[in-house]
């Protein structure tokens, strides 16, 4: 069996939906020819921890975890926070800020390039190395953000002269928040040449989507395109949903750039005209919401009706999500965020706002799914709200079985897609 070292600073015990995709391959590679073997952080800043997840490692996977060098101490006293306070997941440019806040984000954008994580650079290199010589690896992995890991595989690459596969969850340079720090034309200029090097020199890449692909440049007009997924095994048996509320859902951050001002002001509208809507109505939220949109909730007087659940393991955010009435959405612009496709798992009837014709729109569609409605269309909104409302009163609930029509997207076929791959940039580099 060939040998892939995974290199990913985000791996158990950290949380969140970008843990999954690296999960997923280390669980179910082994079944296409390859054993991985991880190298990730020790003791690393995530702003989710998820312990339960330390249970889905393969016990016969041997991880590695390094030391790392992280700027978050210092960045969170120049803030006036305390100094081990977990940093919003990949948002340093939201909320009030003094001088010594200002000075923070000036230095994290443009000193700490590509991320704040490339502190992990030096010991990440330095046991991958070892790690190669010891295992007999044949192709190294590396799966971003943070983009520093891609830094890391190509000087392992360059000094090992074994193949390497880039794999971006995300754009690089043209990542939304990146708008929002206040960088400098050297540090973005330094950012591209970062970027491109990476592009150039990874044996093969992958990426999420067409987005990801277009956002690296001509160069990597050849990438892969391996979207993300769902882990099978979370959507085995029934799980009745709530029959006594109209319950919708969100499972996933809710960010200050998401869009949300015309959902909530559509739901308060309709809670406050047709009484049995609003008594029936019930929000959730699982995972970490910006306090500005608490306050939209507040104003629309949705707040009394809503349940924040917080962070929470991941096997209990898929079952509060399975659970729900209607799972719903929210899009920030067009990316497809890997939390979408256990959405489309769960079978229950799905509201998502995104850019009509756009990749989660597209995404829909191919699965036989009704499309998105554009985040400011309060008609359109309205609409299937009420559609499914008065569907759920009646019973009939366009439900079907967990997993129906999206097998092909579960993370087993991921892993066979990129054992494909490893097998390509293995191939090319013995010939």
């Amino acid at each position: 069996m060939s040998r892939v070292l995974i290199i990913s600073y985000y791996f158990p015990p950290a949380g969140g939906p970008g843990v999954q995709r690296v999960l997923g391959f280390v669980r179910h590679l082994p079944a296409f020819g390859w054993e991985p073997v991880v190298l990730t952080v020790e003791g690393g800043t995530f702003f989710n921890r998820d312990e339960e997840a330390l249970s889905s490692v393969p016990a016969s996977v041997p991880v590695y975890r390094t030391k790392t060098l992280e700027p978050f101490a210092l960045y969170n006293r120049l803030r006036g926070r305390a100094a081990d306070e977990a940093l919003p997941v990949g948002h340093v440019g939201q909320g009030t800020w003094g001088l010594g806040g200002r000075l923070a984000r000036f230095v994290r954008a443009n000193v700490f390039i590509p991320d704040a994580r490339v502190g992990w650079l030096p010991f990440a290199v330095r046991a991958a190395k070892r790690i190669i010589r010891e295992r007999e690896i044949d192709v190294i992995l590396t799966s971003s953000p943070p983009q520093t890991v891609h830094l890391i595989g190509l000087r392992v690459a360059r000094t090992t002269g074994l193949p390497w596969v880039a794999d971006f969850r995300d754009p690089w340079t043209r990542i939304y928040y990146n708008a929002e720090l206040p960088r400098t034309g050297a540090a973005r200029r330094m950012d591209y040449r970062l970027e491109q090097r990476c592009v150039r020199g990874a044996t093969r890449l992958v990426v999420i989507n067409e987005m990801v692909r277009d956002s690296l440049g001509p160069r990597a007009a050849n990438a892969t395109i391996l979207s993300n997924g769902f882990e099978g095994d979370d959507f085995l048996g029934e799980v009745p949903p709530v029959r006594d509320r109209f319950m919708l859902a969100y499972v996933g951050n809710l960010i200050q750039m998401q869009d949300t001002a015309t959902f909530f002001r559509v739901l308060g509208e309709l809670a406050r005209e047709n009484p049995e809507f609003g008594d029936a109505l019930s929000l959730v939220f699982v995972g970490n919401v910006h306090q500005g949109t608490r306050e939209e909730l507040k104003r629309n007087g949705l707040i009394e009706r809503t349940t924040f659940a917080g962070f929470r393991p991941h096997r209990e955010a898929i079952r509060l999500l399975r659970t729900a009435t209607v799972p719903f959405f929210i899009g920030l612009g067009d990316l497809v965020s890997a939390k979408i496709f256990e959405y489309l798992a769960t079978g229950r009837p799905l509201l998502a706002l995104a850019p009509v014709g756009g990749e989660v729109d597209r995404l829909l569609h191919e699965v036989g799914l009704p499309g998105v409605v554009a985040h400011a269309d309060k008609e359109g909104i309205r609409q299937r709200l009420e559609c499914l409302f008065a569907a759920w009163k009646a019973g009939v609930l366009p439900a079907r079985p967990p997993m129906s029509g999206v097998e092909h997207l579960t993370r087993a076929a991921q892993a066979k897609a990129m054992a494909k791959v490893l097998g390509e940039a293995h191939t090319t580099s013995v010939v």
